[in-house]
Formats: structure tokens, C-alpha cells, sequence
């Protein structure tokens, strides 16, 4: 008697479960069709060469200030976490297909050819060895945009509007649409995201182009998108001082905004109580 109402009751679970994924894919369109793309972060084919530590950033703009316009500030995927990222002084030198490095920026070329064996030997690369490859979208790291690890023990996005680059242990989304970025991070849509994705175990997440573009978001009217960009503007001035991390207050508070995010996307998405309850775990 025991295991069949064990049995009817992991049946039911499974039928309301089916139904909040029902439920996210016929109230979202998803990101692909909202038009909005997913880019990989930069692959140099040899990190040691083009991505240096702000002493040797500092010390090859000493040499040369014009060495200043194609050194950019990167961030790899451990850098950011939800609603949050953390710069650790890492740049990319931004040695672009057809730029002539030798003459155009002469230090640089100096530093990269210390590496100049394995420049060649790399698969990554321009026409010429001190190039990176061709990419069509390097604009895209120098507007606001969300920006979001390629694993985390959950989907983790944040907002950056320091034009950071990134390497390819992290995505950009190319959007700055703050209420996008609220409905990522909600609980809900990291529930759904297990259903659609491949998976590291129980112990972290992919964050993979062909899955991300298929999460599926709510089309509202701005006037009615406010409640959450509000939230989100309310997390990021927290999460952005210098102490957010040694700040429980800081901290306590971010996570209140988080949950009142969640109820609002809840509501936007039409849960029950019942189907809200085995959102956050308590069935």
C-alpha cells in the first residue's frame, strides 16, 4: 500500500512538473526567436601570448601609449557569477586579422614574438602568426550586454557596461535588456533550463548556445518590464561595491530582490502555489 501511494504520488509530481514546462514554453517565445544571439567568448589559440596581467599591460603602454588601443580589459567565466562579476586585472591584447602588428604597434609585436613557435604552430590564428582569427563580432563586447559563465552550479548571468572582452570560458548575450536578464536568473527558468539541457551531474550547469537561445521568455510591454529592471538596478548597485562579497548585509538584501523577482516571474508565467512549491523544492 506504502510504495503505491509512494507511486501515485511521484506520478502526480511528474504530471505537475510536465505542466510548469508546458507552461514556460507556451507563455515564452524563446531568445532565438526574440532575434538575440549568443556569442562565444575570444579564442586566441595561445592565451600566454595575447592575454597578459596589468604589469605587463602597464609596462607595454609605458612603452608605447598607442599600445593602449587594442590592450582591452577580459574576463574569463569564473570571473562571474549571478548578477555579479569580478574583474582580476586580466587583459587581451586585441591583435586583430589584418592588422599589421609589426610596425603598426612595434612593442606589442616585440612581446608576441617571444611566443612566435607556438603562434605559428596554433590552429586559432590570423594570416599572420601575431593575429588572432577573423571574427565578426568583436563590436559586440564594447556595448552594454549581459555576459554569462560557460559552467556554474546554476545559470548565472550578469550586466556589464564596462565593455569587458572574454575568453572562451564565457558568452555574451547581445542585449542590455535588463528584464531579460531578470527572467534568466529567476528560479523558474533555471528549473526549466534542467529539462532542455545537458547537464555536469547535480553539481553544475552548461551553459550551451544550442540550449540558451532556447529558453523561453515573456514578450511584454516596457511600461510593464519596469517592476523587474527596477529589482535588477536595485541587485546591481549592491552586487557592483567593492565589498558585495565580505557584505552579508549587502548579500541578505540582494537575495530579498531575488525573491521578489521570482514571485514576479511566477506570476508572468501563470504558476500555482502547488507548481511554485515544486519550483523552489518543498514537494
Amino acid at each position: 500500500m506504502l510504495n503505491q501511494l509512494q507511486d501515485n504520488g511521484w506520478s502526480l509530481i511528474e504530471e505537475q512538473t510536465s505542466k510548469i514546462k508546458e507552461k514556460v514554453e507556451t507563455t515564452g517565445t524563446t531568445l532565438k526567436t526574440w532575434g538575440l544571439k549568443s556569442y562565444m567568448g575570444i579564442k586566441t589559440g595561445y592565451n600566454d601570448a595575447f592575454i597578459i596581467n596589468e604589469q605587463e599591460k602597464n609596462k607595454l603602454v609605458k612603452k608605447d601609449t598607442k599600445n593602449s588601443y587594442i590592450i582591452c580589459p577580459l574576463l574569463k567565466g569564473k570571473d562571474i557569477v549571478q548578477y555579479s562579476l569580478k574583474f582580476n586585472k586580466r587583459y587581451l591584447i586585441l591583435a586583430k586579422n589584418g592588422i599589421d602588428i609589426k610596425h603598426e604597434y612595434p612593442s606589442i609585436f616585440e612581446h608576441l614574438a617571444q611566443f612566435k613557435g607556438d603562434l605559428e604552430k596554433r590552429w586559432d590564428k590570423g594570416k599572420h602568426w601575431s593575429n588572432l582569427r577573423d571574427c565578426d563580432y568583436y563590436g559586440e563586447f564594447e556595448k552594454a550586454k549581459i555576459i554569462y559563465p560557460d559552467i556554474d552550479e546554476r545559470l548565472s548571468f550578469t550586466y556589464d557596461e564596462n565593455n569587458y572582452f572574454s575568453d572562451n570560458t564565457a558568452y555574451i548575450l547581445g542585449t542590455d535588456n535588463k528584464y531579460i536578464l531578470a527572467i534568466l536568473n529567476s528560479t523558474l527558468i533555471n528549473f526549466y533550463y534542467g529539462f532542455i539541457s545537458s547537464q555536469l551531474g547535480s553539481s553544475a550547469v552548461r551553459h550551451f548556445t544550442i540550449y540558451i537561445e532556447q529558453i523561453p521568455i515573456k514578450q511584454i510591454p516596457d511600461s510593464e518590464q519596469k517592476p523587474f529592471i527596477e529589482l535588477v538596478d536595485k541587485i546591481l548597485s549592491l552586487t557592483k561595491s567593492d565589498d558585495y562579497l565580505e557584505n552579508p548585509e549587502k548579500q541578505s538584501r540582494v537575495k530579498e530582490y531575488e525573491k521578489q523577482i521570482d514571485q514576479l516571474v511566477y506570476k508572468l508565467y501563470g504558476l500555482t502555489p502547488g507548481e511554485i512549491a515544486i519550483v523552489e523544492g518543498k514537494k
